[in-house]
């Protein structure tokens, strides 16, 4: 089936000056064959008690739960990509059962709603400490905030992002507003489980390849826009 129509849905939770805006259909992803297939490859080479403990702390079940993922940046490709991205995961869990797995997390309030701060969530007690007490660590990585817009949807992101997601679903302009990105969005193949679309001058100009590198020849300096879409139910296209 066309799934346009819950594509547009979703990204309509994401502000409109994103650059890049893709989503990852989940309950489309695992009808497919590759789907059992890229499971087992991702628990065998990371922790699958991880998969375990998002379940119990959470309710949400990545197998069952989780039906699509939009995903947005309005800095993608640059030095600043962590702050200027976020996401909106829609899905199927129970918000007394995750508000409790946050609760212990520091909280901001903006436009009606609570941010949690999401640095050191589901972190190991004998974890963290090389990582988030180096020095210049707070000057220079922006926290990632998680909020719950709705009893279906989250939303998580960095400080100016996830603000930004919370103006959208108070009545400001969204990203089906960007008529670049909306543009390109229509030559993405309908049927994709996966896609992103990304516009914005001079794309890559801060990861210019070296003048020794094997893309030296490739101007992508002059690259201003860039579709990619994955099809699996039959193979991969």
């Amino acid at each position: 089936d066309d799934r346009r129509p819950r594509a547009r849905a979703v990204i309509a939770r994401l502000p409109a000056d994103a650059t890049t805006v893709g989503m990852i259909d989940f309950a489309a992803l695992r009808n497919t064959p590759a789907y059992e297939f890229l499971r087992n490859e991702g628990a065998a080479v990371g922790d699958p008690g991880e998969f375990e403990d998002l379940i119990a702390e959470t309710g949400i079940d990545p197998d069952t739960d989780l039906h699509r993922i939009a995903f947005m940046s309005s800095q993608w490709f640059s030095e600043d990509m962590g702050d200027a991205s976020g996401a909106v995961v829609v899905a199927t869990f129970d918000r007394d059962k995750v508000l409790e797995s946050i609760a212990e997390q520091p909280t901001e309030e903006y436009g009606g709603y609570t941010l949690y701060s999401s640095d050191g969530w589901h972190r190991g007690e004998d974890e963290g400490d090389d990582e988030g007490d180096g020095e210049g660590d707070d000057g220079d990585r922006d926290d990632g905030y998680l909020t719950i817009l709705d009893d279906n949807t989250v939303a998580f992101g960095g400080s100016r992002t996830i603000r930004a997601i919370i103006d959208v679903a108070n009545g400001a302009a969204s990203a089906r507003t960007n008529t670049r990105l909306m543009g390109l969005l229509e030559d993405v193949d309908p049927d994709s489980e996966t896609w992103f679309v990304s516009a914005q001058d001079a794309l890559f100009k801060d990861i210019a390849p070296d003048s020794d590198g094997p893309m030296q020849q490739i101007p992508i300096d002059r690259i201003d826009a860039m579709i990619m879409s994955l099809r699996l139910t039959d193979g991969i296209q």
